[in-house]
């Protein structure tokens, strides 16, 4: 997350060393003509919005999923999102021409589905990583124990601890969790908490995808209603449009030509009421 909040972001997207600044600061200025140079200018990529989408989605998801364990993801994910506004900006205003038009499934998915899960996973991990801290802190000794035993000269394969210690450890997780569970009311809260969330989010995605089909259905059935432009039917129907129009227009100039009148007959009776005396 570091290196996508800092090398991805701020040099690879901002500065865009790989096409943009090539073509703007040698090829354009060694063009031919100036349309060339304007083509050389501008880039174009289809693929930017979606890779920034995901790129923003993995910092959403990635900080609400280990945000717990880890509460420096919460300012280094406004860092990105700061730090994204700027460099989107300036890429779509200045430097990309012709992105490509999308339709609205792409912020659908996003805001709809992957943001709602997310929340889910924080509700279910944020137990899991406390309970994590409470049974780290209570094989602290074997733990230690297994790092000096790793890291003397006799240790054949420091990277992989033997699996009895992991069994031990997932067996002390489970212990812990039912020790807690017994003892501590808010444990089975916040469990319960987020099955609701769950399902509550799970059956608000259905719903939206669900009425999304049903409107791309209704569109597509409209659409294929309509009549053609060569077809008497459609003729029919302009042609009565525009009647329409046309006699509205026709009354609402009547009726400014007639309010015309009475304002000329009113100012010249009181230029002639003035006169008379």
């Amino acid at each position: 997350l570091i290196a996508d909040a800092t090398a991805i972001n701020l040099f690879v997207e901002g500065v865009r060393p790989f096409d943009a600044f090539i073509a703007r600061k040698w090829s354009a200025p060694r063009a031919a003509t100036q349309v060339q140079m304007n083509n050389l200018y501008s880039v174009t990529n289809p693929l930017y919005l979606p890779f920034r989408y995901q790129l923003l989605l993995k910092f959403i998801v990635y900080g609400l999923t280990f945000s717990t364990a880890i509460p420096a993801i919460y300012p280094l994910t406004l860092f990105y999102i700061l730090c994204a506004w700027q460099v989107d900006k300036s890429n779509l205003l200045r430097i990309f021409r012709g992105i490509t038009v999308t339709s609205d499934r792409l912020t659908f998915e996003a805001v709809a589905v992957y943001v709602p899960l997310g929340l889910v996973i924080h509700c279910f991990t944020s137990v899991i990583f406390a309970l994590h801290h409470s049974v780290d802190a209570k094989h602290s000794e074997e733990i230690s124990r297994l790092d000096s035993a790793t890291e003397g000269p006799n240790s054949t394969s420091p990277s992989s601890p033997p699996l009895p210690l992991v069994t031990k450890h997932c067996a002390g997780f489970f212990d812990q969790f039912n020790e807690r569970l017994q003892t501590d009311p808010s444990v089975l809260t916040q469990l319960i908490v987020g099955a609701i969330v769950g399902i509550v989010t799970c059956g608000s995605i259905v719903r939206e995808h669900t009425l999304r089909s049903a409107r791309v259905a209704h569109e597509r059935r409209r659409m294929s209603t309509l009549p053609r432009m060569d077809s008497a039917a459609y003729r029919e129907v302009f042609w009565s449009v525009a009647g329409k129009t046309s006699r509205s227009m026709h009354r609402m100039t009547g009726r400014v030509r007639s309010l015309a009148t009475q304002l000329g007959r009113q100012a010249s009776d009181g230029s002639g009421a003035d006169a008379a005396p």
